[in-house]
């Protein structure tokens, strides 16, 4: 018999077979005895699906084999919580795909479960397909009234199609909710900023700091408006608050013995996985902060640690892998791990930072004459500044953020200094019809393992990107490469942060529909790359020296806000 005959005689199963009269045909006991091993197979179907559901969590299958089941038994309370758990486990995973198929059908099943409503629209969210996502969180609101949650995704997902104004509208019904939330405060701080209202947004983020001074997300973007307004030494003081609350306060090395005992790591916290790449790179900057006598000899054994933590088996030979180490094994190494063992904040060097020899005028006008928006600029830096530079991308301990073949620091964890911001701040100035009044909006270091063939084809949101180089052209192996490949044509305005980030095979097929050509600009150290944030781009490959000091390390500034 079908589950499904099976599953509806198990629902309407009866008390117990019907009393035989005088008239009860002589097939009846008969029957009753059929109706029973249905009721009985039912049942053990239905355990074996809640089985198999529970053996394989974030399988999609089982789970969803037992929801229809659970749905034809209008099970509605068991059918909602497996898909709760499917939900809960696809997004632990990332696995989005998985996450949208579940989140689908129950809303198939239960289109009239505000949470089942809410869990699709975030899945489409997810996904990158932000038009249908801000579609499906409207429909939501419509439906089950005013949502905090809903309201501030709608805004998010607004903001994604470069609708601004109508992001602010749905920040500002959010916190007429809840007029005192941190979070919703710095979301409706950074629309305003995009929206060039610095004053609003200055108000809503210094307001979330007061309310939660404890929040690096509110510290930094606090710090954003402070340097909007060229208070550069508050918006390097707002950042190093951010960082420290992440990372803590920069240590002294005098008193290692405080700072290993006060640092132990979260196993569970995906901040501890360590790669081969971290791991020696890791050991490169701090030999070389050893040679330069910015490590005492009291740090050799942390170095040792790091050291054996390479030989250990359950490190992957893939260089880029990452897994968790037992903190018990490697003391040093868990004490150490993505601290701010070495983090400075050196005064500029004195006079201008960018090379005011250069002809900006001219520089500006061949960026906007150029179809698409780009040009290539040399000698960006002066020699001052790019060997300070240089020298504090090479010590600091900011490199935190491990993707693939190269390390990442970002403007929000520490690559904050302020020669760093007030090269931003004098480079806006040098372009006022390119950048001008667009604000920095982000800003980090990339550096690279010699191996690696480089980052992906993707956009990134913002106005305009600003590239440049600082690792000396003997490191480069081959000059003709080692760059950036920028294709002729924007991301779609529909597209979504994480469609134009991630879905490389969908990018070069829309490449190659529209007909887009690559622009291919070699490696040059203090060489920069300016263009249009909207433009796909990609790191050309390249093969530099091994050897911590011939790493390739680029800068990237993101001014403005993306536009329509």
């Amino acid at each position: 018999m079908p589950l499904r005959d099976l599953l509806a005689r198990f629902l309407s199963r009866r008390p117990g077979p019907p009393a035989l009269g005088p008239s009860a045909s002589v097939d009846a006991p008969v029957r009753a005895a059929s109706m029973a091993q249905a009721d009985l197979e039912a049942a053990r179907r239905l355990a074996d699906l809640r089985r198999a559901a529970a053996a394989s969590p974030g399988e999609p299958g089982p789970a969803l084999a037992l929801g229809r089941a659970l749905a034809e038994l209008r099970a509605d309370d068991e059918l909602a919580g497996v898909m709760r758990e499917l939900i809960r486990t696809a997004r632990r995973q990332g696995r989005t795909d998985v996450e949208l198929t579940a989140c689908r059908f129950w809303h198939e099943q239960q289109g009239d479960n505000p949470e089942a409503d809410l869990a699709l629209a975030q899945a489409l969210a997810a996904t990158g397909d932000v038009a249908e996502a801000a579609a499906a969180f409207e429909r939501h609101l419509s439906r089950h009234g005013p949502d905090l949650s809903a309201l501030v995704a709608l805004g998010a997902a607004r903001e994604e199609m470069l609708r601004f104004e109508d992001a602010m509208a749905a920040y500002r019904q959010a916190l007429s909710l809840v007029p005192d939330h941190p979070g919703v405060l710095i979301h409706a701080g950074l629309c305003a900023r995009d929206l060039g209202r610095s004053a609003e947004a200055r108000e809503c983020l210094e307001r979330a700091v007061a309310l939660d001074a404890s929040s690096p997300h509110a510290q930094f973007n606090a710090g954003l408006v402070r340097l909007d307004q060229g208070c550069l030494p508050d918006a390097a003081q707002a950042f190093a608050k951010a960082r420290a609350l992440r990372r803590g306060d920069p240590w002294q090395i005098a008193a290692l013995d405080q700072h290993f005992a006060a640092c132990r790591p979260d196993v569970n916290d995906p901040d501890w996985g360590c790669s081969r790449l971290k791991l020696m790179h890791d050991i490169e900057q701090f030999e070389h902060l050893r040679a330069r006598g910015r490590l005492s000899p009291d740090f050799d054994p942390v170095i040792a640690d790091y050291q054996r933590a390479l030989e250990d088996p359950v490190l992957p030979e893939d260089p880029y892998a990452m897994v968790a180490l037992d903190p018990a094994r490697y003391p040093l190494l868990a004490a150490t791990w993505k601290r701010p063992l070495h983090v400075t904040d050196p005064e500029p060097p004195p006079g201008a930072l960018i090379n005011p020899d250069l002809d900006w005028g001219a520089i500006e006008a061949s960026y906007l004459d150029a179809q698409p928006n780009m040009v290539t600029i040399d000698g960006l830096l002066t020699p001052a500044a790019l060997s300070a530079i240089r020298q504090w991308c090479l010590e600091n301990t900011v490199w935190n953020d491990p993707k693939g073949g190269y390390l990442g620091a970002y403007l929000q964890d520490g690559f904050s200094s302020r020669l760093l911001l007030q090269t931003a701040l004098e480079l806006a100035a040098r372009m006022p019809r390119v950048i001008g009044q667009r604000r920095l909006g982000m800003m980090w270091g990339y550096k690279y393992d010699s191996r690696y063939a480089g980052i992906g084809v993707h956009a990134d949101v913002a106005a305009v990107n600003v590239n440049f180089w600082i690792t000396p052209d003997e490191a480069n192996l081959d000059p003709d490469s080692g760059g950036l490949v920028v294709h002729s044509h924007d991301a779609p305005s529909d597209w979504g942060f994480r469609r134009f980030n991630a879905g490389h095979e969908e990018i070069y097929r829309y490449l190659e529909r529209v007909g887009s050509r690559a622009v291919r600009v070699p490696h040059r150290t203090n060489r920069a790359l300016l263009f249009d944030s909207d433009l796909f781009h990609e790191t050309d490959a390249f093969r530099f020296k091994p050897g911590y000091e011939n790493r390739r390390i680029n800068i990237t500034m993101l001014f403005g806000a993306r536009e329509p």
